[in-house]
């Protein structure tokens, strides 16, 4: 069965995306960027460092944060097994982009 991400996941994730927390810092040396996928629920989280910025993009089918895909152990994260992307942020600010620069997250 294919899952798409509905419209309301969109809606909902997207609004998570625009707004930068707090105020301004400058880019940690700290921990990096982590993508997981529970492939269970069709759940890709993005857990993104206080003062770290992020960049999540569909790469082919394959859904990317800072350039590594989103596995849950040996499955990847694709627009055809995700249902949600939810992009959650450590204390202080973080920065958020969602690139729809090589398609939407949705099957062909």
């Amino acid at each position: 069965m294919t899952r798409r991400l509905s419209s309301v996941s969109i809606v909902a994730t997207t609004a998570l995306f625009v707004a930068a927390i707090g105020a301004s810092t400058p880019a940690s040396s700290g921990p990096a960027t982590l993508c997981t996928y529970n492939d269970t629920v069709g759940l890709v989280t993005v857990e993104i460092p206080a003062g770290d910025t992020v960049t999540v993009v569909r790469d082919l089918e394959f859904i990317e944060a800072n350039n590594q895909r989103c596995m849950d152990g040996a499955t990847e994260a694709t627009v055809d097994n995700t249902e949600v992307i939810n992009i959650v942020g450590g204390a202080g600010a973080q920065h958020a982009v969602v690139s729809l620069t090589a398609g939407r997250f949705e099957p062909g």
